[in-house]
């Protein structure tokens, strides 16, 4: 038996920048960075987040390779990076800020590495033919790209191989259009420029490389406990962003298509997690419930003989734990949440998704 899907009304929205501090910070600092630098007293600042080679070899000017990939000079860029880092936040409620922020670092310093070899190889061996023949994916006087699109791009990884597929939602008479095509035309539309591209694919590139953890790049870089903690108590009161008032929807009719689509993610999640924890389960093993007439009557038969009623209480499983733990969550989280709800991985889900 299926359940129906979430009514957005009478659940709280996940729209906004509830528990996603990170993202909220990476946003603010792009926003304001971009608007600093068109302002004519700033302007001159703006040569110090430029990246050229050969100019950075020669120069021995490193730094640039870093101070590129801060702010992003070009408005069309500064507004596309802002959208999709919005859409991304979803992968920080899932994962946990400290997770989050420890694989966008990674992905940072793997993508403006790949990324400034690729140029470097552009400008050592091929020069001669960018020109005339690698002027889409090269450019010409060995420029990289300008702001964090690598790290951005990485998160298309997930994005695309995890992320629920909803259904096509409105569109012409004779084909839907599913929500995620917006995204996708939002990063079309980033690589249209040619210094985009080396960014587009190192940041790929630096997403599998994360995803499959080659040569365990997990573990080189994962931010430690106590700074996560410090940057709480320090910055919490600034950028933490409290849960939406339970029931209210969004004011605009976008602001609501995004609440439905978060909403079906979220049973999605619980559709196939319990189609997964029944496929796993063997038939003797099917959990009867507990609810209605037959439990409020073992309850009475039970204090009506003297005996004190205490719940039963099930360890986490391992094989459920794992289940939880390929969606994103952390041990910790699902062990808690399990041993909450008796081990029932749906209930477990909900709990996870919605926020201990």
């Amino acid at each position: 038996m299926t359940s129906s899907p979430p009514d957005i009304h009478s659940r709280h929205s996940l729209t906004g920048f509830y528990r996603t501090p990170v993202c909220k910070c990476i946003i603010s600092w792009l926003g304001l960075a971009h608007l600093g630098m068109q302002i004519p007293m700033l302007g001159g600042l703006q040569k110090y987040f430029i990246c050229r080679f050969p100019d950075v070899v020669n120069k021995g000017e490193w730094w640039r390779l870093a101070s590129s990939k801060l702010v992003c000079l070009d408005t069309k860029d500064a507004v596309l990076a802002l959208i999709l880092c919005y859409k991304f936040r979803l992968f920080e409620r899932r994962w946990g800020s400290r997770r989050f922020a420890s694989r966008i670092f990674l992905a940072f310093i793997l993508s403006t590495i790949l990324e400034a070899l690729a140029v470097w190889a552009g400008e050592t061996y091929w020069s001669d033919q960018i020109d005339h023949r690698s002027s889409w994916l090269w450019d010409s006087n060995g420029l990289t790209s300008l702001g964090p699109l690598g790290m951005i791009f990485s998160l298309l990884v997930p994005f695309v191989l995890d992320y629920p597929k909803y259904p096509g939602g409105g569109g012409f008479r004779f084909a839907s259009i599913s929500p995620e095509l917006f995204t996708y035309v939002a990063v079309i539309n980033l690589i249209t420029t040619n210094t985009n591209v080396l960014a587009c694919i190192s940041g790929m590139m630096a997403g599998l490389i994360i995803r499959w953890n080659v040569l365990w790049v997990k573990t080189w870089c994962n931010i430690p406990s106590f700074l996560s903690s410090l940057s709480y108590k320090v910055l919490g009161q600034w950028i933490e962003s409290g849960p939406p008032p339970q029931g209210m929807i969004g004011a605009t009719l976008e602001i609501q298509r995004t609440q439905e689509m978060e909403a079906m993610e979220q049973h999605m999640i619980q559709q196939q997690t319990r189609a997964a924890g029944m496929r796993n389960m063997q038939p003797h093993q099917i959990p009867r419930a507990q609810v209605g007439q037959g439990f409020a009557e073992r309850l009475v038969n039970d204090m009506g003989h003297g005996r004190q009623w205490q719940p039963n209480t099930v360890p986490p499983s391992e094989e459920n734990i794992r289940l939880l733990m390929d969606m994103g969550f952390t041990r910790d989280r699902v062990e808690n949440a399990l041993r909450q709800v008796n081990n029932d991985v749906q209930s477990a889900t909900t709990l996870l998704v919605q926020g201990m």
